[in-house]
């Protein structure tokens, strides 16, 4: 054999083995590796085995049947071997795969839809999961509001579960209508889809504002202002019942309340003797009294301070209803009007940062701009608003900061 023969011998085979490696790599790059799973000519997922998308649609048959009252899976599914990126089989799982059965599937149920005041909100598969849909939207307001015990709920609305045949693509978890339903009960000027009461307690720490000492000093200019004492806030645990209408807080009735920092009062020196009696021991500062009239007759009811947990913030005169209410001072009307919670409220804007207030009038015989003189009518004792009873709620406030009217008023009506 010539040399020539020799090396065309070898290159032969070396090409052949070449041939063969390259076969076999280019056959294993294009080797199925998964099975397709498709309804019609929709795509629904990829398998490994065609026994794990058997095991899947056993698991799902035992799904919908203990879910639904009626339920066939008719649905011919294909399964074609093919090649697909490694990465792709390994996002697939037995939870995505049984959703996108489900979404894709054409099988009919019998399942429930939530009606509220005959507005359809959803379908699900039973009533006990529509039930559970009203508990996760009870929850999620109650939990907003940090309530730590719900006591009592219920619905204000009419709420229906009516059977239905729905494809079970339609059906949705409970999670899903309650999502749906609370991002559309936030329009203001829509009726809520769902509205619930819920009562329940809430325990929190709350700070202690303190409250704040108003001296007067005849050696400052009017209007000036010096702080003595800057004070300190305190700290306490305050236990409240709490009623809501959904987001909304209705209602707060302190339960108890534990003071964990006491706090300290702030300390003001002000130079402004407008409207103010010097005491008889008068130094360069000075503790001083504004000359107010007490705007009716009647006895105290509820003091100034600390009242169901929170600071009350004047002085409750208890009258009969209609008793004439005067303006403790000279000023100008600055209120005559409703606000929420004080009923008919006036209030006077006396000069120099002082304020009164007089709410739950049952007449206002005043109007916003009017001048008025210490001693004239501005309305008459009522029950408006929150309140208990026929009574004046009266308000002294020096530069927004609430003060004990008795320190300042005198004893005649």
């Amino acid at each position: 054999m010539s040399t020539i023969d020799k090396y065309t011998r070898e290159f032969s085979v070396i090409v052949i083995i070449l041939t063969f490696i390259i076969c076999f790599m280019l056959y294993y790059q294009c080797k199925p590796n998964v099975y397709e799973v498709k309804l019609g000519d929709e795509h629904i997922a990829y398998v490994k085995d065609k026994s794990d998308f058997e095991n899947i649609l056993t698991k799902i048959k035992k799904d919908m049947n203990q879910k639904f009252e009626s339920f066939k899976l008719k649905d011919d599914f294909s399964l074609k071997k093919i090649k697909v990126k490694k990465e792709i089989l390994e996002n697939e799982n037995e939870d995505e795969i049984k959703k996108a059965i489900c979404q894709n599937s054409s099988i009919k149920v019998e399942a429930v839809m939530i009606k509220s005041d005959g507005k359809e909100l959803g379908i699900v598969a039973n009533k006990d999961e529509g039930i559970q849909t009203l508990t996760v939207i009870r929850n999620y307001y109650a939990n907003k509001n940090n309530l730590n015990n719900i006591i009592d709920s219920k619905v204000k609305n009419s709420i229906d579960f009516i059977k239905v045949n729905s494809y079970i693509s339609r059906v949705k978890t409970p999670d899903e209508i309650g999502e749906y339903i609370i991002t559309n009960n936030i329009f203001k000027d829509k009726k809520p889809l769902v509205s619930f009461e819920i009562k329940g307690y809430k325990k929190e720490e709350v700070k202690i504002i303190p409250t704040t000492i108003i001296k007067w000093s005849k050696d400052l200019s009017d209007g000036s202002v010096k702080v003595l004492s800057d004070g300190k806030e305190g700290v306490k645990v305050v236990d409240e019942e709490i009623t809501l209408e959904n987001d909304i807080i209705v209602s707060k009735k302190p339960i108890s309340e534990k003071v964990l920092e006491t706090s300290i009062q702030r300390v003001v020196l002000k130079g402004n003797k407008i409207g103010v009696n010097k005491s008889k021991n008068s130094k360069s500062v000075s503790t001083y009294s504004l000359a107010l009239l007490r705007p009716c007759r009647g006895s105290i009811s509820s003091p100034f301070g600390r009242r169901w947990g929170r600071i009350h913030k004047g002085i409750d005169i208890a009258a009969n209803k209609g008793t004439p209410i005067k303006a403790a001072y000279d000023g100008t009307i600055s209120y005559a009007g409703w606000i929420e919670g004080y009923g008919k409220v006036v209030k006077i804007n006396h000069g120099n940062g002082l304020e009164t207030l007089y709410a739950h009038c049952s007449a206002i015989k005043v109007k916003k701009g009017q001048n008025v003189k210490k001693g004239e009518l501005i309305g008459n004792v009522g029950s408006t608003g929150h309140s208990t009873g026929p009574h004046v709620h009266f308000e002294v406030r020096i530069n927004g900061i609430a003060q004990n009217p008795v320190s300042y008023i005198k004893n005649s009506a």
